[in-house]
């Protein structure tokens, strides 16, 4: 019981860690977007330069919308109360959803995403939910690797399951990151603020599947194989 207890504690204080930084990091993209705001309001700026504040708030304001979904995420991840819509998808179409929502930030950052053939391979999922898990795990790897590297998704259809391999050179995470919080991130890197892995196992586990974390070697330093039923 003590041991539980313990646990509980360590769960709390990687929650209050986590939630300190956030609100720490909150603040970072405010102060651009209040200066940017001034200067439009100021007057007397040209053309390109007014699209160069714009631009500016709108990065801005991006950080801020993945941050508010970074904390829904971490709320349901810890709840286990995700509201599903079951439904027998394509895996294609999935692995668009994800390559297309994560395809600005691999392209500023200068990273591949390969994805590899698949045949009609299907799955029972929700829908937005596993676009949104899939897109988690494309970025976590993003923040893991450097510009030029290749990130390769691939899939198979075995036993009942389908299982989806996500395979970058970048160091490995540590494995418990899968079941708690980190305790120190930063918004410049990531701002799910590292929650992305730990949202990302507890929703695979919801839709029934699994996520499992591997360290390999070259290419394929890292292997995440996420597991959803068949459909």
């Amino acid at each position: 019981m003590n041991d539980s207890h313990g646990g509980n504690d360590a769960a709390d204080q990687a929650l209050l860690r986590w939630l300190t930084r956030l609100g720490h990091d909150l603040r970072s993209p405010l102060s651009p977007i209040r200066s940017a705001t001034d200067l439009l309001r100021s007057g007397g700026i040209d053309a390109a330069t007014r699209i160069q504040f714009l631009d500016v708030i709108d990065r801005q304001v991006s950080l801020l919308v993945a941050m508010a979904e970074a904390i829904s995420d971490v709320a349901h991840g810890i709840r286990g109360d995700w509201t599903l819509n079951r439904q027998r998808l394509e895996l294609g179409v999935l692995f668009e959803l994800a390559a297309d929502r994560s395809g600005r930030h691999l392209h500023e950052a200068g990273i591949v995403l390969e994805i590899g053939e698949l045949g009609p391979i299907h799955v029972v999922a929700d829908l937005e939910r596993s676009a949104h898990l899939l897109e988690m795990l494309v970025r976590d790897a993003a923040s893991r690797v450097g510009r030029g590297d290749h990130i390769a998704l691939e899939a198979r259809e075995q036993d009942g399951a389908v299982t989806i391999t996500l395979a970058h050179p970048g160091v490995p995470p540590e494995p418990d990151l899968l079941e708690r919080l980190p305790a120190v991130s930063s918004i410049a890197d990531d701002p799910c603020l590292g929650s992305s892995l730990f949202v990302a196992a507890r929703l695979a586990r919801a839709m029934g599947g699994a996520l499992k974390l591997t360290a390999g070697e070259g290419a394929r330093a890292t292997v995440l194989e996420l597991q959803l039923p068949a459909g």
